[in-house]
């Protein structure tokens, strides 16, 4: 129950503080936002920028192999195919990260194979350097295209992680923390119920590791986190 709590905080997040505990994290909140608003607003220009390359991409590109048939493909034509291009690479990328996945290696992908069969005659070495050029240029493509909308996707998600800026929660939060640096050691979620919220909001921001060391969900203060 109480880690249902916690993962629910992860997933949609949505008195005052005593002076010691700023003096070790000042600003908790407004530094963590900050930090996500500043990559947010990198991911959307990166994430425009690789859109539009994408967009180029089929609407000219696709356009050229058509009229390289002998099929004449008017301005019209080329902008719906280019735009056509982005509703299909966005549906794949909200796919990829409704599922938590991302941009893949060359090895993990469906393009990577294993070389053929009796690789060790000189005909096979060239069949396989090809095929292996081809599949890689391939992989680099997709990946170019598809990291736009993803990175756009991962920005909306940075921006519904912010934390309220409230100096209330933000000493709960860190009252829970000197408790976790106190015990310095891995404890279990349970002993932590009542203060759900702090704790998965501690565990956003990497001032609380969590981890579930045989198969239980146990949490520890982060020894690195402000230093």
């Amino acid at each position: 129950m109480v880690c249902g709590a916690i993962l629910k905080i992860l997933t949609f997040p949505g008195g005052c503080c005593l002076e010691k505990f700023h003096r070790l994290n000042p600003v908790m909140i407004r530094r963590y936002n900050r930090s996500q608003i500043i990559v947010g607003v990198l991911a959307i220009i990166g994430g425009l920028f690789c859109s539009w390359l994408g967009y180029l991409f089929y609407r000219y590109l696709l356009a050229y192999a058509l009229e390289s048939f002998g099929v004449v493909v008017s301005i019209g034509t080329e902008t719906m195919i280019g735009w056509l291009g982005l509703v299909v690479l966005f549906s794949s990328a909200y796919s990829i990260w409704n599922k938590g996945g991302g941009l893949t290696s060359f090895g993990e992908s469906a393009l990577y194979f294993e070389c053929l069969a009796g690789s060790d005659t000189g005909g096979a070495l060239v069949v396989n350097r090809r095929l292996g050029q081809l599949t890689g240029s391939a992989h680099a493509l997709s990946q170019l295209f598809l990291a736009g909308p993803l990175m756009l996707f991962n920005a909306v998600t940075r921006f519904a992680n912010l934390i309220p800026a409230s100096l209330e929660l933000e000493g709960r939060m860190l009252k829970v923390l000197e408790r976790s640096r106190a015990m310095n050691k891995w404890e279990k979620i349970e002993e932590y119920a009542g203060v759900e919220e702090e704790v998965g909001y501690l565990i956003q921001i990497d001032s609380i590791d969590f981890g579930t060391p045989k198969n239980v969900a146990k949490i520890k203060a982060n020894p690195t986190y402000g230093n």
